[in-house]
This record gives structure tokens, C-alpha cells and sequence, in this order.
């Protein structure tokens, strides 16, 4: 097992796993979520990103690193890998590069029909600071001190 960063190489496989990953939520969202097709080139050139490979890419954490307080872009494992803890594993590999750099918390949103999402980040320590409309989606912000 390793963590390691993304390549280009990697892009066909973590389009597939955010696919997988977040089409059983389109029908209760009603639309296509929008972390289900992601500029991972973008990403991979200009944040961070990160992949649990094990013989094969199975999980990725997206991080944009901007002017103000970090932010979880997405954190996706694939369907065939959950119940392993990968997205945990990942999870704390990013919280540890982040407080390395000098932050002090992490943000993320998820919508608010992805109640899993909800749940598994509350239980991962994150706070939920408001919920509202954002790029048309209804969404539940959090954030963490680390």
C-alpha cells in the first residue's frame, strides 16, 4: 500500500472511480453531482492530489491549497474498496500534510442529500458551519480544526 501524488497516467482512473463513486446519488439529487466529473488534469497540475495505490489506484483526495483556508476539494473510494478505510487512511494523510505546512483547519462541503457524506465527516471530527445554495447545488459546508 502507498499514498502517493497523482499522474496524468492516473487521470482514466480516477474519472472512473468519481463516476462509480457518485452515480447512486443522482436520483436522489435529481442532476449529476458535481464532484462526479472533476478537472482531475487541472487538479493533478495545479493542487494537490493524492491516490491510495496498491497495485491499482482504488481511492483520491483532492486538495486546493488557495488564498484562504484549505479546502477538501473531494475524497472518493472506489465502490468496489469501501468498508476498507481507505477514505479515513486518506483522510489523515491529507490532515497531517496540511498541519506539515502550517494550517491550522481544513474545509469541505458535500450536498445535502449525500447524508453518508454527512455523517462520515462528522464522525471524522468536522463541524458543519452553514448549508446553503452554491453553483445550484444544496450544499452542507464543514470545517476542522486540525
Amino acid at each position: 500500500m502507498s499514498i502517493r501524488m497523482a499522474v496524468p497516467v492516473d487521470i482514466p482512473t480516477l474519472k472512473d472511480i468519481a463516476v462509480r463513486a457518485y452515480e447512486p446519488y443522482i436520483e436522489r439529487m435529481g442532476q449529476e453531482p458535481a464532484p462526479m466529473r472533476p478537472d482531475f488534469a487541472g487538479h493533478i497540475a495545479d493542487d494537490t492530489v493524492f491516490v491510495w495505490d496498491d497495485g491499482g489506484v482504488r481511492a483520491y483526495a483532492v486538495i486546493v491549497i488557495g488564498e484562504g483556508e484549505p479546502l477538501l476539494e473531494n475524497i472518493a473510494v472506489d465502490p468496489k474498496a469501501q468498508g476498507e478505510k481507505l477514505g479515513s487512511k486518506l483522510l489523515n494523510h491529507v490532515e497531517m500534510l496540511l498541519r506539515q505546512k502550517g494550517f491550522g483547519v481544513v474545509t469541505l462541503y458535500t450536498n445535502v442529500h449525500m447524508t453518508e457524506n454527512i455523517a462520515w465527516y462528522t464522525r471524522a471530527g468536522f463541524a458543519e458551519t452553514r448549508r446553503g445554495m452554491q453553483d445550484g447545488f444544496e450544499r452542507v459546508f464543514f470545517r476542522k480544526e486540525l
